[in-house]
């Protein structure tokens, strides 16, 4: 969560909180947010550092990778570099299963958010493979 936009932390913890999104483990927690405590994590967590990249893990072809998400504009929403911005999460240097979980998801339709629809659009058409692909790239960007 560090270094997430902070609207971005605030709609996930109210979608989470109001049941619009599965919070696992976190459900528990999250029905006792308040809206002022959501506005408080949403800032304590923008104003905390990004995670560092990662520096291996299997080789990522950057050129294939592009191929697959430029068309998506997927630098629209999350910017040029993928830190996020507004609504749109941070991608860079997330942990590649927590992409790929979170595309996957979209995909599917169970995954909810501000940007539901462009979501949707952007991953119906991913194969599992494109997903792996484009988590590993991301989770190694700074």
């Amino acid at each position: 969560m560090a270094g997430q936009p902070d609207i971005f932390t605030q709609y996930q913890l109210v979608f989470m909180r109001d049941g619009g999104r599965d919070a696992g483990v976190m459900k528990a927690i999250v029905r006792t947010l308040t809206d002022d405590n959501i506005r408080d994590l949403g800032a304590y967590y923008a104003a905390l550092p990004p995670p560092p990249a990662l520096k291996s893990g299997g080789d990522v072809d950057a050129e294939k990778v592009n191929a697959i998400m430029k068309p998506r504009h997927c630098d629209s929403c999350h910017k040029e570099d993928f830190a996020g911005q507004g609504e749109s999460a941070r991608l860079a240097g997330q942990r590649p299963e927590y992409l790929a979980k979170a595309l996957t998801d979209f995909r599917a339709g169970t995954r909810r958010g501000r940007g539901m629809g462009a979501m949707i659009e952007v991953s119906v058409t991913l194969h599992d493979q494109d997903i792996k692909m484009i988590a590993a790239y991301l989770a190694r960007k700074p």
